[in-house]
């Protein structure tokens, strides 16, 4: 058995006086364009800058025409364009300008390229006029590097703004410390294409954007978007997300009073159950009267002053809609064509086709790119397996899928290979269906009411037109949705590029994480600093309230929602919660204590009175604050530290130290009971690993530095419990990064629910890390459970391996990890680790991999550790009687049973209170 103890340290110390400034800045717009051609250097000009271009076609100085300064960085060269085609790259040779036109000679073989150049207020746009060359597939021109550090602390800023859906730019628009050009592709047409380069003072930039914007009608202009996002009010807010519990006519008021209880003021309807993706039918279960129905909830939510959001799955089409079933539509979108080879019968489960199926699968999952659905004539059909030697055959065949008619087809008939993502269809992008569903999403929002879009599921663009055309597709459907709309949404989305800027208003939202919260809450806020250079409002969420489940997930404490909380007050972000505050729970215990917590947060930083430089404190990663706000008003923020330990009863001594960093104070902590697992010689255990055959485990991967083997099967007699040996050496890599691991695939995936691992280690005392992983396969999110031993010990000892790890993650570098001060010093692209480490739930029924892991290894030292096996062994709840704990020579007993889940609160001896698994007062 185990729990964790959990220690509170306050500082009393730390009140603050709270005290504001408004200054209001007013600024003009004088717009000047002049045009200068000299001998060697053509200078393009405007009102505010001088971008100039030798005569080599070489970038040689971008000036600030205010202050005369020259932000160019002469340490690197760069042309003004690159011309690629027919495999091979041209820079730029020569250019000429005249009459407004910009030519660029490439060469002989690559021809010219002619842009138009306008100039603007604050800004010069390029417009590709003609290139001449028919074997040309890609132009990229305007990089320029500059010295600017892309910060406030410039005080001029510039930025590239693509002003059509022919230019592509791989920068957000916002502050940059240089340009990194524009690209225009063949596919998407070359002549046309713009884009401008726009610079102004710090305090003028947003302002010259916003006219670069409505310069251009292929841009749709949101005035809660881009550079006005700032701007609005509407966008500061946080906000509920209905998934599990649905906002209907009925419960409406209670989501409303939801909302104000925490002081939220948007509610975010989440579709798929409540209105189907793609066509978007409401339904009649939830919503009697249809549209009027969800209608006249959004005008209930209006009536108390809130606003409402339409959250939706973007393009993906559910495989209910008549688009799909009983016929289906022949714009739904394939990604390959095959013929069939012979005549199908309608009895025949077995599709044989001319073309190779050598790229074809039937693994599918949530963010695999791949179906496994084919479209024959007007027939689906799901097949289970692929033969991918002649003759090519789709086997095992599901005929008439998803309502569909089973029907015979002739020899030669096209079959279609459907595409899909997150377990949806999708229309062809380049068809009136991909429209349709535009024009069904802006139907529902125009007669509803509703005031904000979450395009989720916005991320898998690229299945529409592969990874490096989503870009494009992604804006399109954006732009062609904003421009149906009959007023500017609050937009986000669940990816980000450069054309979504102008329409976004705020960004930052992650989904919410299941461990390590306080962590993966320092990370969100790093990841997000970038978007204050892009004039964004920010977001923290999404946030999750979670009960006790044994080991998935984390059950939520209230000292977690306080640290978000206090870091959104200290960034001005706002916050969205995706779970747990829900009207099911608007009278419970728990709900009531979190609820204060973020009410009290929220009111603050809405109303806007905390100082800057209280702020700063409290923006401090990994620093902990509590807020006490008196009866009258007066508001204190204070230092508090959050000690964490888990001990259990096999250990000689649960002996531990906290180290207090203020003065002297009464005991306050937490005692939480954990799951206790069956014994190794259960009946109900059973092998993970036995090391029985000479091929169980992979060969090492491991860190460079580091060398590893894994010794196994033991055929020495004399010692029953060792199964294998590992050995590993760290001859160069810091320890903490010294990895090496062992991986063993199931033919058969492992029912791990409910189960910990039960495992013998024979020690060196050398202090190496060793890690027990079980992971989900990737089809099915791919979550991991990595459990760590400390082997500062000699001899035999067994370990009982439930919970997972979770802050200790960053503790250690491994393949799938990254270290704390990695993610401070942004060493690692934090998104891509964070998300797998502390979001991604691992699917116990269905465990892929075992891995044996080393770390830690001293420098120069050969470490070698026994296994013995490795087992899964039942997981039970018990009870803690009457638990002791003794501070120096003080004992405290507390006279009660604490079942696994439950934990007993200490705040004083008059302040000492038991709670449920559920978080519930007892």
């Amino acid at each position: 058995m185990s729990y964790h103890l959990h220690s509170l340290l306050r500082n009393w110390n730390n009140t603050r006086s709270i005290f504001f400034v408004i200054t209001l800045f007013l600024f003009g717009n004088i717009c000047i364009a002049i045009l200068i051609s000299a001998e060697e250097i053509v200078a393009l000009e405007t009102d505010s800058f001088s971008l100039g271009i030798e005569n080599t076609g070489n970038i040689v100085h971008f000036i600030d025409k205010a202050t005369g300064k020259d932000y160019i960085d002469n340490q690197q060269k760069t042309t003004i364009a690159v011309l690629r085609g027919d495999k091979q790259s041209f820079p730029a040779k020569t250019i000429k300008y005249e009459g407004g036109l910009l030519t660029v000679d490439f060469g002989e073989v690559a021809g010219q390229v002619v842009f138009r150049i306008t100039p603007g207020p604050k800004r010069i746009v390029f417009e590709v006029q003609s290139v001449s060359w028919d074997k040309a597939e890609e132009l990229s021109y305007a990089e320029v590097p500059l010295t600017l550090k892309g910060t406030f602390e410039d005080t001029f800023a510039v930025t590239p703004l693509a002003l059509d859906l022919k230019t592509n730019c791989n920068q957000i628009p916002g502050l940059c410390s240089k340009l990194t050009g524009f690209i225009v592709y063949k596919r998407f047409g070359l002549e046309g294409a713009k884009g401008a380069l726009v610079a102004a003072t710090m305090e003028g930039i947003r302002d010259a954007l916003k006219d670069a914007i409505k310069s251009s009608s292929d841009l749709p202009q949101s005035d809660l978007g881009g550079p006005w996002a700032l701007d609005a009010k509407i966008n500061q807010g946080s906000y509920l997300i209905s998934t599990g519990e649905y906002v209907t006519e009925e419960t409406v008021s209670q989501w409303i009073d939801v909302a104000k209880s925490m002081g939220a003021t948007q509610i975010d309807l989440h579709g798929g159950y409540p209105f189907r993706w793609g066509d978007f039918e409401v339904n009649p279960e939830l919503y009697p009267r249809g549209r009027d129905s969800l209608k006249a909830v959004i005008d209930t939510i209006h009536q108390a002053g809130l606003y409402a959001g339409l959250h939706t799955y973007s393009f993906f089409i559910d495989k209910k809609t008549p688009w799909v079933t009983p016929v289906p539509d022949a714009r739904l979108a394939s990604d390959t064509i095959f013929t069939l080879s012979e005549d199908l019968s309608a009895e025949n489960n077995q599709v044989v086709v001319d073309e190779s199926t050598e790229t074809m699968s039937a693994v599918t999952g949530f963010f695999i790119r791949n179906s496994a659905t084919l479209r024959i004539d007007d027939e689906l059909i799901i097949y289970k397996d692929v033969q991918k030697n002649l003759p090519y055959t789709f086997t095992e065949c599901v005929r008439g899928a998803y309502g569909t008619k089973v029907s015979a087809h002739k020899k030669g008939t096209k079959v279609h290979h459907l595409k899909e993502c997150f377990g949806l269809f999708v229309p062809d992008v380049n068809s009136t269906l991909f429209t349709e569903v535009i024009q069904r999403t802006a139907d529902l929002y125009n007669y509803c009411g509703f005031d904000m879009v979450y395009l989720d599921a916005l991320d898998g663009s690229d299945v529409l037109g592969g990874w490096e055309n989503a870009w494009h597709y992604s804006a399109k459907f954006v732009y062609e949705l904003v421009r149906r709309l009959n007023k500017p949404p609050i937009m986000e989305m669940s990816t980000f590029s450069h054309h979504l800027w102008c329409v976004r208003s705020r960004m930052g939202a992650w989904d919410c994480p299941m461990r390590g919260k306080k962590e993966f809450v320092d990370y969100h806020i790093i990841s997000n600093r970038q978007w204050k250079y892009s004039f964004l409002p920010t977001n923290l969420g999404w946030w999750g309230i979670f009960d006790w489940d044994g080991v998935q997930p984390e059950r939520s404490m209230p000292d977690e929602l306080e640290y978000i909380c206090a870091k959104a007050l200290a960034t001005d972000s706002s916050l969205s919660y995706v779970a747990g505050f829900t009207p099911k729970n608007l009278n419970s215990d728990k709900f009531q204590r979190f609820a204060k917590i973020a009410k009290k947060y929220e009111d603050l930083r809405l109303k806007g009175i905390v100082p800057k430089s209280v702020k700063e404190k409290l923006a401090e990663l990994g620093a902990e604050f509590t807020l006490n706000i008196d009866e009258n008003g007066a508001i204190e923020f204070r230092h508090i530290t959050y000690s964490k330990y888990t001990v259990t009863d096999n250990e000689i001594l649960n002996k531990f130290t906290v180290n207090n960093p203020y003065g002297s104070q009464p005991l306050k902590m937490r005692v939480e009971a954990l799951l206790a697992m069956d014994t190794e010689d259960s009946p109900d255990a059973k092998p993970l690993a036995d090391f029985n055959k000479e091929d169980e485990f992979s060969k090492a991967e491991t860190q460079k530095g580091v060398s590893a083997t894994l010794q196994y099967p033991i055929t020495e007699a004399g010692d029953e419990k060792l199964k294998a040996i590992l050995h590993a050496e760290n001859t160069e890599v810091e320890e903490k990064r010294s990895w090496a691991v062992f991986r063993k695939e199931f033919k058969d995936m492992i029912d791990f629910s409910n189960k910990g691992i039960g495992v013998w280690v024979k020690g060196d005392g050398q202090g190496e890390v060793l890690n027990f992983q079980v992971a989900s396969p990737k089809h099915l999110i791919g979550g991991f459970a990595d459990h760590y031993i400390t082997v500062n010990f000699n001899g035999w000892r067994y370990f009982e391996l439930v919970e997972p790890e979770s802050y200790l993650l960053t503790r250690y570098e491994w393949q799938h990890t990254r270290m704390r001060e990695d993610f401070l010093a942004g060493k690692s692209e934090i998104m891509s680790f964070a998300y797998p480490m502390y979001h991604y739930w691992v699917n116990f029924k269905n465990i892929a991999t075992l891995t044996i892991g080393v770390n830690n290894i001293p420098m120069g030292k050969l470490v070698e550790v026994g296994i013995g096996p490795i087992k899964t062994i039942p997981l039970k709840s018990m009870k803690i009687k009457n638990p002791t704990i003794q501070v120096g020579d003080v004992k405290l007993t507390f006279p009660a049973e604490i079942e696994s889940g439950s934990y007993v609160e200490f705040l004083s001896r008059d302040h000492c209170k038991l709670y449920n698994a559920k978080g519930e007062f007892v």
